[in-house]
């Protein structure tokens, strides 16, 4: 986003507590976004205890597998976040050739 005004519309990887996404929602109007959270107790936590806003025209919560949206949602976003961790860090799947090979035309077509 520092490196391109025309991003309108974000998919994230992994919700955690909420930040990253909170602060679009608040601070970048233009934008929409889709997070993509596997993990149920994860998403009613980041709006629980750390005040992630309710679905809305710009914020959109899926629970569902990331690698799977993706697969299933090709090109469907301008910029991808991967902020997706385990209880062993970022997912063996997320950090193989395999993937990033998989998302690298994403990338390039971002800007």
């Amino acid at each position: 986003m520092l490196f391109s005004e025309k991003i309108e519309n974000v998919l994230t990887i992994g919700l955690g507590g909420g930040s990253v996404p909170k602060y679009i929602h608040q601070y970048l109007p233009q934008i929409s976004q889709r997070v993509v959270e596997i993990n149920p107790q994860v998403i009613g936590i980041a709006r629980s205890h750390f005040y992630l806003p309710q679905d809305d025209e710009r914020l959109e919560v899926i629970e569902t597998d990331g690698i799977a949206y993706l697969q299933e949602h090709p090109s469907t976003t301008q910029l991808l976040m991967i902020d997706a961790f385990d209880s062993k860090g970022i997912p063996a799947n997320m950090g193989s050739q395999d993937f990033l090979i998989a998302v690298w035309p994403r990338s390039r077509t971002m800007a």
